[in-house]
């Protein structure tokens, strides 16, 4: 992404996408449209207008959604999600940090695959969806397709997302972006091989983003 491009993503603040009002409806928690991150990826997708798309870490499907329609725009597209089947710990203050005995979990599970299978039958696009430890799927994915846009929101572990940047630098293709969520600026497992990136921080969301120059 040129500085302008940059730019113009960080300054967008509306949405034009509308999202079904049964689907906006969570059993855990509401979700707004207007989310600050929204807009921003809304416009990285109109200039950059990406036709596959790995998202690490469904939780809801709220965002599994947008993006789903977001690539409706620019179909023939690919969505591929990945989530765990099980709670997950986290080392960012103020995520959510399930028990297995929390039946909070449950629910997300229940309205993440209701919202799947609403895109199953009403999306236009490609939609695949792996259960499982990203660490122990993420190879086999990136070996079997080739992303423009990978939004990493699976685990906020610092030595899992040292292995993932490794796959990442691995098999990723020149232009490709990746967005990390919920990072700090200059997180310690990115000191593994940075030459052939380019990184922008965006400090109102906590988001790395990264784009691939050379390999």
């Amino acid at each position: 992404m040129t500085k302008e491009n940059w730019k113009l993503i960080q300054a967008s603040k509306s949405v034009s996408v509308e999202i079904p009002e049964k689907l906006a409806q969570g059993k855990y928690r509401s979700w707004s449209i207007e989310n600050a991150t929204y807009p921003k990826f809304e416009k990285f997708f109109q200039i950059r207008q990406p036709r596959t798309v790995l998202e690490c870490g469904t939780f809801e499907a709220r965002t599994t959604v947008f993006f789903a329609k977001l690539l409706g725009r620019f179909k023939p597209g690919v969505l591929i999600t990945v989530d765990s089947p099980l709670p997950l710990e986290s080392e960012v203050p103020g995520k959510i940090i399930f028990k297995k005995s929390d039946p909070h979990f449950e629910k997300v599970r229940e309205i993440k695959f209701k919202r799947l299978q609403w895109l199953k039958n009403h999306s236009e696009i490609q939609i695949i969806f792996f259960e499982g430890l990203i660490q122990d799927c993420l190879e086999l994915i990136l070996r079997s397709y080739s992303f423009d846009f990978v939004f990493e929101d699976a685990s906020h572990v610092a030595q899992v997302l040292e292995k993932n940047w490794r796959l990442y630098n691995k098999y990723c293709q020149v232009g490709s972006v990746i967005c990390f969520d919920d990072v700090v600026e200059n997180p310690i497992w990115l000191r593994f091989n940075t030459r052939d990136w380019i990184f922008r921080f965006d400090p109102e969301l906590n988001q790395l983003w990264a784009e691939r120059l050379s390999a």
